[in-house]
């Protein structure tokens, strides 16, 4: 039975700060954390955290992937490539929880919602391919980073969104400003996967199943723009709701 007899219960993958990590590591993580959860609770759903080594819980109805560090190539079919070796901070423990969770959701139809790492690691699980680094695709890394330059919340470039898709049907088609933290992107989109959303250099952006209810990956960061942009609010408000029906 679920929570107050309608609330869906949502697991989210986390990261969590190695062993040893400095208090500002550690406080990092904890807040992000807490923007996923916060997010979920927003929009109706009760989330359960999840990091590498934990049990995961059982009667979920639906999966959030999270942002964090690298998939290991060797799971798209690649080996580290040496021209990038050193932009490379791989999560091969997240890797071992998250790649079984999303083949899982995959085949049972759970309603899923992944961001940044959560797209490529989607695409991954799906059986498609990433950009190591985006410099080998010819863009400038730093363009797809904002940390530093702008506060979490706030706009950094515009994607445009393609129309007739789930995504477009949440945030509206054409230019949508969005945030960025990544250096990586999905290269080649898996086999029954569409791309919904690209930048203006062509950096994918979006990604979503047609044949599943609700599996729809981002890029950016939304559960940092909740506090700003009700725009944002609605692709986890959806994502409840589908789940709220699995």
């Amino acid at each position: 039975m679920r929570p107050d007899g309608d609330q869906p219960r949502i697991l989210v993958t986390i990261r969590r700060p190695p062993r040893g990590a400095d208090g500002a590591t550690v406080e990092r993580a904890a807040a992000s954390a807490r923007c996923y959860a916060d997010a979920v609770r927003l929009a109706g759903g009760v989330p359960l955290l999840v990091a590498a080594g934990d049990p995961v819980p059982d009667g979920y109805h639906g999966l959030l992937l999270s942002g964090g560090a690298d998939v290991h190539p060797r799971h798209y079919g690649q080996p580290v490539d040496d021209r990038v070796r050193e932009t490379l901070m791989i999560d091969e423990d997240r890797d071992a929880l998250e790649l079984p969770l999303a083949r899982r959701a995959l085949e049972q139809d759970l309603p899923t919602l992944c961001i940044c790492r959560g797209i490529q690691l989607l695409n991954v699980a799906a059986g498609g391919t990433l950009w190591q680094d985006l410099s080998l695709a010819g863009v400038d890394p730093a363009v797809h980073n904002q940390d530093g330059r702008l506060e979490p919340w706030e706009y950094a470039q515009a994607v445009e969104v393609e129309p007739a898709t789930t995504l477009a049907a949440i945030v509206g088609e054409g230019r949508v400003g969005v945030n960025t933290y990544h250096h990586q992107a999905v290269r080649i989109p898996a086999a029954g996967f569409r791309v919904t959303a690209r930048t203006a250099d062509g950096v994918v952006e979006g990604i979503e199943s047609p044949g599943h209810r609700f599996v729809v990956g981002v890029q950016w960061h939304p559960e940092r723009l909740v506090s700003h942009h009700a725009l944002h609010r609605r692709l986890f408000l959806r994502f409840v709701d589908a789940a709220r029906g699995a």
